[in-house]
């Protein structure tokens, strides 16, 4: 299947630019789910194909799970206000390495800037939290 690259994004040997299409024949992972689009701009699925999808009521489209015309529901996702996000982002990462991933990412900030908002600004960077 076509996938699009959504950011730069190193893939089996080769880094893929941000909107280069790339021909995949692996399973569809959450990693792949992240990186990539379906090359006509829809999102992905764990375990998606190049076989297309039947309608809502097929059991194809549903796989096992659920009754016919019916979405299995997921769980919400869990929300996490930017605090909590800024202290697990320190906690993990420490000082050091928020420099040192602002750096990889080309990120300018100043030398004597606090954790918090070097981690603000990491968090922003990879585009989790907006300042």
């Amino acid at each position: 299947m076509k996938l699009i690259a959504k950011y730069n994004v190193q893939v089996r040997g080769h880094i893929y630019a941000k909107g280069e299409a790339m021909e995949w024949d692996g399973p569809v992972t959450p990693r792949i789910i992240a990186n990539f689009s379906a090359a006509d701009g829809s999102g992905l699925f764990v375990g998606q194909t190049d076989e297309p999808r039947g309608p809502i009521g097929d059991k194809g489209a549903l796989g096992d799970k659920g009754t016919p015309g019916e979405l299995p529901l997921d769980p919400p996702p869990e929300t996490v206000d930017e605090d909590t996000l800024v202290k697990r982002t320190l906690t993990a990462l420490k000082r050091e390495g928020v420099m040192r991933q602002l750096d990889d990412m080309g990120v300018t900030y100043p030398p004597n800037a606090k954790n918090d908002f070097l981690a603000r600004l990491l968090l922003s960077a990879k585009g989790e939290m907006k300042i």
